[in-house]
């Protein structure tokens, strides 16, 4: 799931990239994200080797906002979120945010890299791109609301659908 950037040419680099582990794991495929929908992304780091200080980059995507991040970000701007950290031998933490999705329709791209701290030095060590399709609320619409139209409903549960399909219908005019 992710892409190694450049071939690790020190030891600790090497030790490094074969000890800690990072995980991006998007909920959903990413062709099902409608324009400004909320994504959450989930960044697991996992060390397993000796104690590393790390600093982990989220690279939004064009016309998405952040929200709801955790822990605290050391740094922040309207494109990028950054945590530096230190991660003990064996230890394992988690950050999550949510991406509101541009209102617009087409593709972009999330980049989540990691890097090894050196005093001031920062060095890659990994790096992934995320692909966050985002679809016109028509392309989603129409199939769903034709998909709920041709279940046999009566009673209480076709009231239901009808009343979904009204609102969904009214959320895209």
């Amino acid at each position: 799931m992710a892409t190694l950037q450049a071939a690790p040419t020190d030891q600790v680099l090497k030790d490094l990239l074969s000890n800690t582990l990072a995980l991006v794991k998007p909920p959903l495929p990413a062709d099902m994200w409608p324009r400004s929908g909320l994504a959450p992304v989930i960044i697991t780091l996992q060390n397993y080797g000796t104690a590393a200080d790390v600093q982990l980059e989220v690279n939004l995507p064009t016309g998405s906002v952040a929200t709801d991040i955790l822990p605290a970000v050391t740094t922040s701007t309207a494109s990028k979120i950054t945590w530096r950290v230190s991660l003990a031998a064996g230890q394992t933490k988690t950050y999550t945010l949510n991406l509101r999705l541009p209102s617009s329709t087409g593709a972009t791209t999330t980049l989540v890299k990691l890097f090894r701290v050196d005093g001031t030095v920062l060095t890659e060590t990994y790096a992934n791109a995320i692909a966050v399709i985002t679809e016109g609320g028509d392309l989603i619409r129409s199939p769903l609301v034709a998909d709920l139209n041709a279940l046999a409903l009566t009673g209480a549960p076709k009231t239901a659908r009808d009343t979904a399909v009204q609102f969904i219908n009214s959320a895209y005019t």
